[in-house]
């Protein structure tokens, strides 16, 4: 999480958003289990954007992520990313079809043993 807060810090943010953290990041808007993970999701992004006048939201996966089975789930880093950033994409989609006025950002956190590489996806 520091790491986080110091990639947002980096983006002019530091102080200056409403973090909305959860085990599997956007999972459960990509891929509902059973709609109320994904409800309550929308209701934090709802006050972000309604109460606090919120216009960009930052997606951020990460590499290892145990909500999809961590790395060894994947043959290979690659396809990992490939697949997070699809999840991301999905989640997007989801969240600009409800707010159409976000400006979305998606980032892929690429964890390691010396810290944390955020790459920007498209």
């Amino acid at each position: 999480m520091e790491e986080t807060n110091k990639f947002l810090a980096g983006l002019g943010l530091a102080g200056d958003y409403d973090l909305i953290s959860l085990a599997g990041s956007t999972k459960e808007i990509a891929n509902p289990s059973d709609g109320k993970i994904k409800e309550y999701i929308f209701s934090n992004i709802g006050v972000s954007y309604n109460l606090h006048q919120a216009r960009k939201l930052i997606i951020i996966h990460h590499s290892d992520c145990g909500a999809y089975g961590g790395s060894a789930a994947f043959a290979n880093a690659e396809k990992e990313k490939e697949f997070q950033i699809s999840e991301m994409n999905k989640s997007a989609s989801a969240i600009k079809e409800k707010y159409p006025e976000f400006d979305i950002l998606k980032y892929h956190a690429i964890i390691k043993s010396d810290g944390v590489d955020f790459e920007k996806t498209n």
